[in-house]
């Protein structure tokens, strides 16, 4: 089944605060808070950033949640930078296929705390920003349109990002990925996150070498 939403009119220059605006909103009413449980496990690598032994690619699949989900992200595959001077990325499977109107975002987070760094905010075949980020909700400093790229079109059943990792941190040696989908008609908003709400993936090296 396909889930068809009006075509959203063009985003204003406060893309950023409209979109966390909407986001925080629809986590209000639809995302519990994590549990303390689910905070813990946030970071399954957050003690290896010194390991060797990192991998560079990480894949999570969807917990199950098709029978309760009009939108479905079904599996996310993080990607290191080859190298330097390269860019890492986020592919997500939207088994239905992206919406006109629906909103996409990367939160991306390089420490051991709980918070993203930097946050892609999208919306479906329109345009995109990266912004630093104060906490899941609250936006800061824009990044530059060169540091990263993201794709995602009507009816496309892929969501893509590419980021350069230097523009986080300068210092950065490895990251995790937390993927929200957000599909709005009228008054109705429907979400899905990968891995879960508000908890990242399994970290990757930044640069594979």
């Amino acid at each position: 089944m396909t889930y068809r939403i009006a075509l959203a009119p063009s985003l204003a220059p406060s893309l950023a605060t409209s979109l966390a605006t909407a986001l925080a909103a629809a986590t209000l009413v639809l995302v519990p808070a994590p549990s303390a449980s689910a905070q813990a496990g946030a970071h399954p690598d957050a003690r290896a950033d010194a390991r060797a032994s990192l991998p560079t690619k990480r894949l999570v699949n969807d917990r199950g949640d098709r029978d309760t989900q009009v939108v479905d992200a079904t599996r996310m595959i993080v990607r290191s930078a080859p190298e330097k001077g390269r860019r890492a990325t986020v592919s997500v499977a939207v088994t239905d296929g992206l919406a006109a109107g629906s909103q996409v975002v990367f939160h991306i987070n390089t420490d051991t705390d709980a918070t993203p760094e930097i946050a892609y905010f999208g919306a479906v075949s329109s345009e995109f920003r990266g912004y630093r980020m104060r906490s899941w909700t609250r936006t800061g400093a824009e990044l530059p349109l060169t540091c990263g790229r993201l794709g995602a079109a009507i009816d496309g059943t892929q969501t893509r990002l590419a980021f350069n990792p230097l523009c986080i941190n300068r210092g950065v040696r490895s990251f995790g990925v937390s993927f929200h989908l957000v599909a709005a008609s009228g008054e109705a908003t429907q979400d899905d996150w990968l891995p879960a709400p508000r908890v990242f993936s399994g970290r990757v090296k930044a640069f594979a070498a």
